[in-house]
């Protein structure tokens, strides 16, 4: 989402630097602020003096239209160690005709400056700022679009009370004026509105708000009001969240009429769970503000606090509502995505008896994805509708490509609603009719490196017992079964062998999230007694805000000693010749298990080719080749291990063990 710079404001006069003043005189400075600045400039002729009434004609003009603010929410993030990214979210009304001449879309950049008395102040005693804002959606039933400013900024020095605690700093957002007219809320038409975030860099980011603009109710209605901390996970947040209505300037429990707080028997807060229970129904529209709270410290009561205001508008019992669902998604379950991914959950609503002269049904999605300096706007999350009628709606929440910076937890809100023609109504009065409010907790987190996981065939279990360890016989085909998992479903693993010895071959089955490979190896003769390995990765595939890691997992292979398997056509006879032994001796090693050395030799059966012996104190091959009546050349033969090192290691645990295979039939000559 792109988020222009802000425009400080300048050093004005008097009246432009009273932003805490009245509507009328904010109005009035508004007047004497622009017409300084745009029309002070001409002198002396009549075309001047025409020039200016038409300049101070266009600039009542937005007075006229005064009256645009419907709703807002501001949050921060910590960056570095003494920054806050802040995040305010605006909504106005659409039709206002400084913004775009009333007809703003989805990727254009409004001068909330247009508005003259709304400004952002850090809280520090640094000048306050005008706002831009990136238009990230509109509504054109209700008449509102959604404005995203982005700013950052560096605080000084801890603000510190006496006693050495700090005092946080208080950002706000303020400004005039509400909306004016049939779809002002009752309670303070055409008013002020000032949102605040508390900023304390003992925790890394403040609350963050995320209720619509504008919701519909029915008495009884519970109303969620979710507050993400976005470093944390839904299911482990205790204690650290309450819920307030704001106090100062909406009055002491967040709603005013005329000035005056609006009594409890008209809505309850749940302070612990955030539910806002709507009692009233008389038909009204009503300004609500909202203050959620982070815990710091239990013992000293300190927190920080994010705001936010949004109109609630009571509507009849006698209309029907829709029923709203997530199909696939159980009440209150979290929906996890990953960045650099695609992300989606479903949506669907239905009406069962619309009124006369319904229009079809639409969802509406409040703030859908955090923002960030610079982002795209195809970062952000949209309501894909896959078929809509008076009587139902389906579609998905969406994200094309999860950005890196909505990484966390936070809460997508949304309704179903309709329009219908008010009976009696002249000229043709269109009412809205909304569903309550339904909440997903969405956490998205970063893409890691795969998972990888081995399996083989029990038969080649290690003895021992050793992870990624088998073991296989010389001639016997061993096949590794290698799975590698990531669980963003529309990655593409990429399985590959990174090393190992000449004659393994790794053969891809099959592809995707959870992609799985063969390799097989089948060690040759000179290879028995010895460990050789082969090492695989695992990659997914590249994308926006990837992270794009290897994950390296290597087997090793233990070629089992004294062991040859029976290839097609050998015999009893071209074994002991191979070995350069009588057959009688190998007969001999066998005896076990062959009975009829002319009958019962098969081929890929297993056997013996000599005698294990483990190595002990003084051993040489020297010595052990004229004990045993064989050859030093033997020994390194039949232990492809020691043909390498030439070590033979006494006092091992396990200890070391050699193939000896000697002919009891002949001398030896030790070479």
């Amino acid at each position: 989402i792109t988020s222009p710079s802000p425009t400080a404001a300048p050093p004005p006069s008097t009246c432009e630097s009273s932003l805490a003043a009245g509507r009328h005189r904010q109005a009035r400075c508004k007047v004497h602020v622009q017409l300084r600045r745009v029309c002070g400039a001409a002198e002396g002729s009549v075309a001047m003096w025409t020039a200016r009434v038409l300049c101070v004609f266009l600039l009542l003009l937005p007075l006229i239209q005064a009256g645009t603010f419907l709703s807002a929410s501001v949050r921060w993030a910590k960056v570095g160690d003494a920054s806050a990214r802040f995040e305010i979210v605006t909504y106005w009304r659409r039709s206002f005709t400084p913004f775009n001449n009333g007809a703003s879309r989805a990727g254009d950049d409004i001068d909330i400056i247009a508005q003259s008395t709304v400004s952002f102040n850090f809280g520090d005693g640094s000048p306050a700022v005008y706002l831009l804002g990136h238009v990230t959606d509109i509504n054109e039933a209700d008449d509102w679009l959604e404005a995203v400013s982005v700013l950052t900024h560096a605080y000084p020095e801890p603000n510190l009370r006496f006693d050495g605690s700090v005092i946080p700093w208080e950002a706000s957002f303020s400004g005039c004026c509400r909306f004016l007219g049939d779809e002002a809320p009752s309670n303070d038409a055409g008013g002020d509105f000032l949102l605040v975030s508390s900023v304390d860099f003992a925790v890394d980011a403040s609350p963050d708000l995320r209720t619509p603009p504008r919701v519909y109710v029915t008495p009884g209605l519970s109303l969620p009001i979710p507050a993400p901390l976005p470093s944390h996970a839904p299911d482990a947040v205790l204690d650290e969240r309450a819920w307030r209505f704001c106090a100062g300037m909406l009055g002491a429990n967040g709603l005013r009429t005329n000035g005056n707080p609006l009594p409890s028997s008209v809505v309850v807060l749940n302070e612990t769970s955030g539910e806002l229970t709507w009692l009233g129904n008389s038909g009204s529209k009503y300004s609500v503000c909202i203050e959620a709270r982070r815990l710091i410290d239990p013992v000293l009561g300190t927190y920080v606090y994010s705001q936010q205001d949004f109109m609630v508008e009571e509507q009849p019992t006698s209309v029907p509502v829709p029923q709203l669902s997530t199909p696939g998604l159980a009440e209150g379950a979290t929906a996890r995505g990953f960045v650099g991914y695609r992300f989606s959950f479903a949506v669907q609503a239905e009406l069962p008896s619309p009124p006369a002269g319904a229009s079809n049904l639409m969802i509406v999605v409040g703030y859908k994805s955090r923002a960030e300096e610079g982002a795209l706007n195809s970062t952000g999350m949209q309501f894909e509708t896959t078929s809509a009628s008076t009587t139902s709606i389906s579609g998905q929440v969406r994200v094309p490509v999860v950005a890196d910076w909505n990484e966390g937890w936070f809460a997508v809100c949304f309704y179903a609603a309709y329009q219908y023609e008010v009976p009696g109504s002249s000229p043709a009065e269109m009412q809205t009719v909304g569903s309550g409010v339904h909440c997903v907790d969405v956490v998205f987190a970063v893409d890691t490196q795969p998972q990888v996981t081995l399996s083989a065939d029990a038969m080649f279990a290690d003895p021992l017992n050793r992870p990624h360890y088998y073991s296989v016989a010389e001639g016997q085909e061993l096949r590794v079964r290698i799975q590698a998992f990531k669980p963003p479903t529309d990655d593409e693993v990429r399985i590959e062998l990174a090393s190992g010895p000449e004659d393994a071959v790794l053969e891809s089955e099959s592809t995707g999230n959870e992609a799985v490979s063969v390799l097989s190896f089948t060690p040759p003769r000179e290879m028995a007694g010895a460990t050789v390995r082969a090492c695989v990765t695992a990659r997914g595939a590249g994308g926006s805000f990837r992270v794009v890691e290897d994950a390296e997992l290597c087997v090793s292979i233990d070629v089992r000693r004294c062991v040859w398997t029976v290839q097609e056509a050998e015999s009893m006879v071209t074994l002991a010749q191979a070995l350069g032994v009588s057959w009688l001796q190998l007969w001999n090693f066998n005896k076990a298990t062959i009975s009829r050395p002319d009958f019962d030799l098969q081929t890929g059966q297993v056997i013996n080719v000599g005698q294990l012996y483990a190595v002990d104190r003084g051993d040489t091959l020297y010595n052990l080749a004229e004990r045993f009546s064989t050859t030093m050349a033997m020994i390194e033969r039949m232990n492809a291990d020691v043909a390498e090192t030439k070590e033979l290691v006494a006092d091992r645990n396990p200890p070391q063990l050699l193939c000896i295979t000697f002919n009891s039939c002949t001398g030896a000559t030790v070479q």
